[in-house]
């Protein structure tokens, strides 16, 4: 009897050193699998980063595609601008190379204006001086014939010469005062030209000085439409990150609370089951047909406990 209770205590214990193999091998396949459902989540989440770094690599050449031809039609803008103000500027050259031609040749119709006057004056000067010549030789052819006749009279020829003397001094002072204020009212008339030109050239740079505000606040406005856009993204791509590693967090923070449970079940299985043992090796003697079922049924027991 003694040695069938030993025999069937070895066959207990290697039932017992099997069962614990089975339960080591099980735990193993969990935890390799645990490991394998642990290395695909990974796989997972660096083929997620993967594909969000690409998004975002796309996202970035295409803000550069817009960026660069956004410089490109600013710097053809510029360059159409450029060429416009040298054209611009061209047309003004023209415009003051004409006008300076237009005063040039003014000027030198005004000089020949000025050099007939002064030949008029001269010929009129030589005329009346002819004129006086030959008037003063017949006052002295006359005076020779008949001096003594026009002895009586010298007072009156006196007379009618400081006279006709006054009457030229007064035509000479006519002709040079209407010279003068022809003169002086085409100087009026040229500055009158000269201060229109001025003031259209004053309006014409006021309107371009206006419109180029006009361009450089559009411009900036641009500017900073742009700014914002990229800040918000640079805002939602960090809020999308950070949601992403708190969802990350919470997920390896669940994953570890569940692996805690499911040790911690297994260990008060585990010490339940030992307990149970414990307490019925106890209460049955071993030559008791209890202890010999208990020791011919541990198989059957653990399999379901486990």
């Amino acid at each position: 009897e003694q040695y069938r209770l030993g025999n069937l205590r070895r066959d207990a214990k290697l039932e017992l050193a099997r069962l614990r193999e089975q339960l080591r091998l099980r735990r193993e396949a969990a935890a390799t699998l645990l490991q394998q459902q642990l290395r695909l989540w990974i796989l997972r989440l660096k083929a997620k980063r993967e594909l969000i770094r690409l998004r975002r690599l796309r996202a970035c050449r295409f803000i550069q595609q817009h960026v660069r031809l956004w410089r490109l039609r600013r710097r053809a803008k510029e360059e159409l601008i450029r060429l416009r103000r040298i054209a611009r500027a061209k047309v003004i050259q023209r415009e003051r190379a004409k006008e300076e031609l237009i005063r040039l040749r003014r000027i030198a119709r005004a000089k020949v204006i000025q050099r007939e006057v002064r030949l008029w004056r001269l010929r009129l000067r030589a005329k009346e001086e002819l004129i006086r010549l030959r008037r003063h030789a017949a006052a002295v052819k006359i005076q020779r014939v008949a001096w003594r006749w026009l002895q009586r009279r010298i007072d009156a020829a006196v007379v009618m010469q400081r006279q006709w003397r006054v009457q030229l001094q007064r035509r000479h002072r006519r002709r040079t005062a209407a010279a003068v204020q022809l003169q002086r009212q085409w100087r009026a008339q040229l500055r009158r030209r000269q201060e229109r030109r001025v003031a259209a050239a004053r309006v014409l740079q006021r309107r371009w000085r206006h419109e180029l505000r006009r361009r450089y606040g559009r411009l900036i406005a641009a500017v900073v439409r742009v700014q914002r856009f990229v800040r918000r993204w640079r805002l939602r791509r960090k809020a999308q990150q950070e949601l992403r590693r708190r969802r990350r967090e919470a997920a390896v923070v669940k994953i570890q609370r569940h692996v805690r449970q499911w040790l911690r079940r297994i260990k008060r299985k585990r010490k339940a089951r030992q307990e149970r043992k414990l307490k019925k090796e106890r209460q049955a003697p071993e030559h008791s047909p209890s202890a010999l079922s208990f020791a011919s049924s541990p198989r059957t027991h653990l399999k379901y406990t486990i």
